[in-house]
């Protein structure tokens, strides 16, 4: 009665559970793919955190930027949504220094956008890695704990100055910016690209040598393409475009002249009769305050002036009529009658 209530096959069943147990406690080392259909082998299980600094640093003191920054307090999530550009940008910086210092990979996606990635110290990030590549950024911390310990806990860091209108595009997330640390001997680089990524600031590359390099280093790409600029390119428009016209103080647009007083400009005749550009019509009032110029004459049925002579009179100081002017000699006097 038992072997008609268990349907025909359950016994091979049976027979292969023991087998899949066995796989399944065993794990799988079969190669799985990637997104972008290229073959990735299974990741490694993460390392535990709270590992000692790595040892010494090139630039031969005995402190280097992990040292500097071992006993700072880690970021909170609240202060990193609180972060802009250009403004934080050391701030994020260091608060990733603070957590490789502390070897915390679990936090590090408070500083790094979704899509960061890992390569080269080259602003074309030629053959850059995801940070986050199915192990949650572990790989990077640790490749990254070991390039920062090369360099000196007060190694020089720089953000190239940016004008206003270049500030306003990172701002926005409309540019990047970028900042480095580099060695004394100018050869070592560990570059950061920042943006703003839905309205807060993030790293978003992160450039390094794995090994540190000898010398200069050149990055070539096969097609030899040019590097992005270091700051926010400005484009400063002439007169000549009509999209950068701005008005002057003047009320006169930038780069155009004003024409001279009483000269037309070119190719605009005056008709007969009319006064000249800047000149008010003649019999136009003075506005009050405003001193005629010398030697106009009045308007029609406008009051003299206080202390000016009556119209006709000869103006204060000049000789009477018919008298000798100051200065001539006399008249002759007339001969006496014979």
């Amino acid at each position: 009665m038992l072997g008609t209530l268990i349907r025909p096959g359950a016994g091979r069943l049976l027979l292969a559970l023991p087998m899949l147990v066995g796989l399944l406690a065993s794990g799988c080392d079969t190669p799985h793919y990637r997104s972008d259909w290229g073959i990735a082998a299974a990741p490694a299980p993460a390392p535990a955190q709270g590992r000692p600094l790595p040892e010494g640093t090139f630039d031969g003191v005995p402190r280097s930027l992990l040292n500097e920054y071992e006993g700072r307090d880690l970021v909170t999530r609240d202060e990193a949504m609180s972060w802009e550009l250009p403004f934080k940008a050391k701030r994020i910086i260091v608060a990733l220094l603070i957590m490789a210092a502390h070897d915390n990979w679990q936090d590090i996606d408070m500083v790094f956008t979704r899509g960061a990635r890992w390569g080269f110290p080259d602003r074309r990030e030629l053959d850059a890695w995801q940070v986050f590549d199915g192990d949650g950024g572990a790989r990077f911390v640790e490749v990254f704990r070991r390039v920062a310990a090369r360099f000196a806990d007060k190694a020089s860091f720089t953000c190239p100055p940016m004008v206003n209108a270049a500030q306003s595009y990172v701002r926005v997330g409309a540019e990047p910016m970028w900042c480095f640390y580099i060695s004394s001997d100018q050869v070592d680089v560990l570059a950061f690209k920042l943006l703003v990524e839905e309205g807060v600031a993030r790293i978003d590359y992160v450039g390094l040598f794995i090994d540190r390099p000898t010398g200069p280093v050149s990055v070539r790409s096969q097609r030899e393409d040019p590097s992005p600029p270091m700051v926010p390119p400005v484009k400063r428009r002439g007169a000549g475009d009509m999209g950068a016209i701005r008005l002057a103080p003047s009320g006169l647009p930038e780069g155009i002249a004003a024409p001279g007083l009483g000269m037309p400009p070119p190719g605009v005749g005056l008709p007969p009769g009319a006064p000249p550009i800047g000149m008010p019509p003649a019999g136009t009032p003075a506005p009050a305050g405003t001193p005629a110029p010398a030697g106009s004459p009045p308007a029609a049925g406008s009051p003299p002036a206080a202390g000016s002579p009556p119209a006709g009179s000869p103006p204060a100081g000049s000789p009477p009529v018919g008298s000798a002017a100051a200065g001539s000699p006399p008249p002759m006097a007339p001969a006496p009658a014979g």
